[in-house]
């Protein structure tokens, strides 16, 4: 059995400005309002203020093998 990813891993210096701003494009696009947007950090506080801004979840850091593919399932 074999499938294919389309997968897109975005990192941003900034905590929210640039993650938000691209999150917002992507679900104000109808071709992508089942795709999903996951933001990379390290702030597991932070994880509330992302759903908000439109990001199916986030990945915590470091991101592993592992990480990715519990993601995926």
């Amino acid at each position: 059995m074999a499938f294919f990813i389309d997968l897109h891993i975005i990192f941003f210096l900034d905590k929210y400005g640039n993650r938000c701003y691209i999150a917002g494009k992507i679900r104000a696009d109808s071709r992508f309002t089942s795709l999903p947007v996951y933001s990379v950090t390290a702030d597991i506080e932070e994880q509330k203020a992302f759903a908000e801004h439109g990001f199916t979840g986030i990945l915590l850091k470091p991101v592993t093998i592992v990480k990715l593919s519990r993601l995926f399932n």
